[in-house]
């Protein structure tokens, strides 16, 4: 479902890491406080606390500030790190390393 909507707002979870992934800006709700299972932030998801910073994020969101350039830039980081390349083309990439390891022994 996150593959249409304008922003992605959820808790600790798995799929805001595939909508950031997929190009969503991503707000992370913790009004608890508690320390995330994931680093969230680290790759541009917006975390907040309460309504009042869930509203000026969202504001902030939809109004193209600066802070879309952070969380692209924090996108980039988490495929870089985690997803490599998403050109359709890990299968071939993984024979290879396969074949370059049975070449060796």
């Amino acid at each position: 479902l996150w593959l249409y909507c304008d922003i992605l707002i959820g808790v600790d979870s798995t799929v805001l890491l595939e909508g950031m992934v997929m190009g969503k800006p991503v707000i992370v709700l913790n009004p608890a406080g508690r320390k995330l299972s994931l680093p969230y932030t680290k790759y541009g998801a917006i975390e907040v606390k309460n309504v009042r910073e869930l509203i000026n994020v969202v504001k902030a969101i939809l109004s193209g500030k600066d802070i879309m350039k952070k969380m692209e830039a924090g996108r980039k980081k988490l495929i870089k790190e985690y997803f490599y390349k998403m050109d359709g083309k890990a299968s071939e990439r993984i024979a290879g390393i396969i074949e370059e390891l049975m070449g060796a022994s």
